[in-house]
Order: C-alpha cells, then structure tokens, then sequence
C-alpha cells in the first residue's frame, strides 16, 4: 500500500473522534511528521542498527533537516555530530563453560552469558555464596551484604527487591551494573543472577537467551575497572542447586521479598570459563541546538532525546527480516524534528533546547550513557532531560499519560501543565514489573544526577469500547522488536496527534517557566544519584 495512502486512510477512518482541545499558541505539523516516520521507516536502511550505513542513512536524514531548519549545530568541533567509538565484544560460539560443585550447567537451557569488554576469556574458580538480592540499601533498611564477605568468591543473587521498595527503588535495585559494580567494588569474581519464574511472565527465558548472545557495545571510560563476568541462571536450576545444600528456593525468595536477608555459603565452588573476540566500531549521537530568548536562562539547556537506531536485520518472521523500528523508534526520532520545527519561533523561550538523537539505546543506553558522561556542553549547563521513546499513541488514543519520573522532581508541574490544556490525567504505571524507567535513554540521565521524564500515551482508551491496556500488550507481544513494527501496522492518528501534543506542552512549559527546575529533596533518585 501507498504509505501516504496508508495515512489517509487512517485519517479519515479515525479522524472522526472526538476533537482533541489545543491551546491556541502552537503548531505541530503532522505532515512532516508522517514524512519523517516514513523516511526513518523505510526497508532501505535495513533497521537503523547502530554502526551501519542504514543508521548513517538515516543520520544524513536528520543532520539535512537540522541544516534547513538553522539550528545551531550541538556536537563536536561545529557539527552536529558527536562520534563514538566503540568497543563491539561478543561471546565465542561454544565457549562458555559455567559448573557447579563439579557438575557442567547447559548453555541456553540452563544460563546465559554477557560477552564481557576488554578481555579475550574468563577463567575463574571460587567458593560459591548466596547473597540474596544482592542490595545493600541502608537508607532503605535493607542489605543483603552486610554480613557476608563476597571477597574471591563468585556471588549468587536472585533479581528482585523487597515488597518494601516502590517501583522505582525496585526498577533501580534490578540494575544489573549498578549491582554487579557493587559486587566487583566488594571483591567478587563474578555474579550467578538467577531469573525468577515471575520474571518469565514479562520476558521468556528464550527471549534472554537471544538478547544475551547479542555483540555488546562498551566504550572507555574511567569506570572501565568494574566489569566483572556475570550470567544469568534459570530460577529451576537454582532449585536445584539450592537442594543441594538442605535449602528450600522458593522459602528463601519469600523471605527476601519479605524483607528478611538471607545469605549463606555454598560449601562448594563454582567455575566459569568463556572466550571473547572484539572489533572497533563508530557511530555517532547527532544534536541541533534552539537558543534561549532570556539572557538569565539562555546558558541552561533542556535536553530532548530519542534514540535512531534500531535492531537492524535479524530472523525471518512472516516472509520479512528487517525490523523497521517504526514505532521504537522512528516515531520518537520524527517526534523531535516536528518539535523542534514547533518551538523554533516560540517568542517566549527562555532556557536553550538541546534536540539529542541517540545511537545505540538498543545496546543498553548506550549512545545517551555516553552524552550524559561527556555532553557536548558544560555538566553545570544541563537542567533537565525529556525523553520520547516510542509514541505510544500510534497504538491507541487515550484520556491518559504515564510520565515516568514525575514524583521525582518539579518538573511534574510542567506535566500537570500539559494535561490540563489537553483534558488528560495523569495515571500510575500499570505494569511496573516491565520496569520501564530504567530502560530507555532518560535513565543515563538520571543516573549523572539530571531530573528527568519519559512521558507516553497511557492505557485508558478514548473510545470506551477499547481496552487500552490490551491493545499494548498485543502489541508487546505481536510487534515489539519484530519486523511488524512497520508502517503497515495499524495507527491511530488521533493518538499519534495527542502524544506529540503532550510532549510539546510539557517542553515548552519547562523552557518558558520561570522557575529553577529541582528535584523533589525526599525523591529516592535524589539521594542515591544527585545528592
């Protein structure tokens, strides 16, 4: 089908809903987003996969728009480029060896293995431990490593939290690096994840497995020294393993989850050896600049992101093998250019905008990680970052919006702002076991201590007869990283339209308000990043 032909289609058959009220100071052109989308969609760049030629297709694409529209370049020595060079690690097939007490575990079936930066092979043997969930809150009241000396041992935790922790403490103590850094800093080997079985229900065992035997991507940086060699084990391996020992598996996760640490030797050792083999690669963030109009406020930047790659060419599905990314994330990539066409003659800017597209967020944030360690203007310059990740209303339209981040700092005002002009709510994340907070590019920012949100279309339909939340599980399930994310899957235009409309409002608020952008002091983000 004729992609413009497509759209209209949509247009006419979902344009007859209910209008959605505007304020009257502001224009998004919904033909150039449509047009961005299809350009940023299209089989030609094969998936945008970060260091290919599909991605710097697409990255001519934006740095032209950039040029003709005359934003300031925001990247290296006057371009609107900041390079990367990255190091591209992957596991050796049939080289990863995991025993425990003697006995050889399966690979795929039974553990997973992270291919681990800068060493050609991992070969370690130590004394086993079990150290709970691997926290050590004590500004939560909890730590699991208190009373356990990890030092030369290889360390089995369980991924999770207590009931205790709210969904964010939570989506944080699931930090796999933050935890593994703690571990390498305490003078672990290596870490045993095990995966429990409520973690299944979110992402299946065989959707880890493949994702872990993707090449990783790393770069230099002064945290080089804490990798530590790390895999993940199957909850009914652990079972067993903790049989073993007179343990009951299920009797200690409840504990944990209760809030009551349990940690205890193993008495056996466990062993693990893998090889690696690396090349170089280069890609490239990209990043266009609107000056503030307020001399009090020009030196300060707002940082609006989302990332341009995509997973590029992978197994064939229904005949196709490219996986577009069109919604994860074309839609977020042409988001920015028509808000950044939107708020170029905004007459009452204040603060400067920084429009930052990303490379490798889906190498684990990687691309934005690298900006919020070294951006291309002054740390003391950045006040606040909004990231677009997808606009989830392509899917359907809704009387609601998810704004993650929004406890957490003021910046929730700017939020309230947008949804009281649009006649929306803000609503709870429904699903805070997919963890989304900490899995889309804002998290680089928070984590360097920024105020931060990522703000979607929620799950309450507009049209009573939907089921909001349904409909983004199918798609989670039918389309999320597979070759039908494409520009002929279904699209709701209105929903499209009502998700730029919120991100715009909520920029425009937080670069015309007056007032210093702060996080909220009580915020646990605060106090573990910013404080």
């Amino acid at each position: 089908m004729n992609h413009r032909c497509f759209f209209l289609l949509f247009a006419i058959l979902l344009g007859c809903g209910k209008e959605t009220p505007t304020a009257p100071d502001y224009h998004i052109d919904f033909d150039s987003f449509q047009e961005h989308l299809i350009t940023l969609s299209q089989d030609s760049l094969l998936g945008r996969d970060t260091g290919t030629p599909g991605y710097d297709s697409a990255s001519i694409h934006i740095e032209r728009f950039l040029k003709n529209l005359g934003l300031k370049p925001g990247g290296i020595n006057g371009s609107y480029r900041q390079d990367i060079s990255f190091h591209q690690s992957r596991l050796v097939n049939n080289s990863s060896k995991l025993l425990i007490d003697g006995h050889e575990l399966t690979y795929d079936q039974e553990y997973t293995m992270r291919a681990v930066k800068g060493v050609d092979s991992v070969n370690i043997e130590a004394p086993l431990v079990f150290a709970g969930f691997g926290l050590d809150n004590p500004d939560l009241g909890y730590s699991d490593l208190e009373q356990l000396d990890v030092t030369g041992k290889i360390v089995m935790i369980i991924r999770g939290a207590p009931s205790s922790y709210d969904l964010v403490e939570r989506a944080i103590a699931t930090d796999f690096q933050l935890t593994n850094r703690k571990l390498k800093d305490l003078g672990a080997l290596g870490v045993i994840r095990v995966i429990p079985k409520a973690y299944h229900s979110v992402r299946s065992w065989n959707i880890l497995a493949n994702r872990a035997k993707r090449p990783r991507l790393t770069y230099d940086s002064p945290e080089d020294n804490l990798e530590i060699p790390s895999v993940s084990l199957h909850h009914q391996k652990a079972e067993e393993i903790f049989r073993r020992v007179g343990r009951d598996y299920e009797s200690v996760l409840d504990s944990l989850i209760n809030g009551d640490p349990v940690s205890f030797e193993f008495g056996f050792d466990g062993a693990l050896n893998a090889k690696m083999n690396h090349q170089e690669l280069t890609s490239h963030n990209l990043a266009g600049i609107i000056e503030g109009k307020d001399p009090d406020f020009r030196d300060v930047f707002l940082i609006i992101t989302a990332h341009l790659d995509h997973i590029g060419v992978g197994s064939v599905e229904n005949n196709d093998s490219i996986y577009n990314g069109t919604l994860d994330n074309a839609s977020g990539s042409a988001a920015l250019m028509v808000m950044a066409e939107a708020l170029q003659n905004e007459p009452s800017i204040k603060r400067s905008i920084m429009f930052l597209w990303v490379t490798a967020e889906e190498k684990g944030l990687v691309g934005s990680e690298y900006f919020a360690n070294y951006p291309t203007v002054e740390e003391s310059q950045i006040v606040a970052n909004l990231n677009i990740d997808g606009v989830i209303g392509m899917i359907v339209e809704t009387q609601d919006v998810i704004a993650y981040g929004y406890e957490h700092s003021n910046l929730s005002h700017s939020v309230d702002y947008a949804v009281k002009q649009l006649g929306m709510k803000v609503s709870p994340d429904p699903q805070p076991e997919l963890n989304i907070f900490v899995r889309s590019d804002q998290y680089s920012f928070v984590k360097q201590g920024y105020p931060a949100l990522y703000v979607v279309s929620g799950r309450t339909a507009a049209d009573p007869s939907l089921n909001g939340l349904e409909l983004f599980n199918n798609w989670l399930k039918y389309r999320y990283h597979k070759p039908s994310d494409d520009l002929d899957q279904p699209m709701s235009i209105p929903g499209i339209k009502r998700e730029l409309e919120v991100n715009f409002l909520i920029a425009q608020h937080i670069v015309t308000r007056s007032d210093a952008i702060e996080w909220n002091r009580n915020s646990f983000l605060y106090h573990m990043f910013a404080n």
